[in-house]
């Protein structure tokens, strides 16, 4: 059975397509664990690219997802590029083994959907504290 408050996002896309600022967004919204292979190449603050470690990166986010998923985070947000199916199809079998819905979003380019989601998670947070 799914579990309606346990939810994965994957957002792919081509750089720039605005995954990052979507997934911030939803982050605030909710209670959330961002899983992003850019994270990697962070070093103090800022963001420093080794083509020679996207294989690294790609490992310790998928490793990040899966420990995210399994620790019963309520939200999950995986923002990467992801263009072919083979580099995302692991994400999803992750999140379906742990029982989670699952959103998928491809090219997030649909703004006013986008913020109608963030909107429905704010909501749905607000109303969990109300509790």
């Amino acid at each position: 059975a799914l579990h309606q408050d346990r939810v994965a996002v994957i957002m792919r896309g081509v750089p720039g397509s605005g995954k990052s600022s979507i997934v911030s967004q939803l982050a605030e919204a909710a209670e959330a664990e961002v899983c992003s292979a850019d994270h990697f190449f962070m070093e103090n603050g800022a963001y420093q690219f080794d083509m020679h470690r996207i294989r690294e990166a790609h490992v310790a986010c998928r490793e990040r997802f899966e420990g995210a998923c399994e620790g019963r985070v309520p939200l999950v947000l995986l923002p990467n590029t992801c263009v072919k199916a083979w580099e995302y199809r692991r994400y999803i079998e992750i999140a379906k083994r742990e029982s989670m819905s699952l959103i998928h979003i491809s090219e997030p380019t649909r703004l006013l959907s986008i913020s109608y989601a963030v909107f429905c998670l704010k909501k749905k947070k607000k109303q969990q504290r109300q509790k």
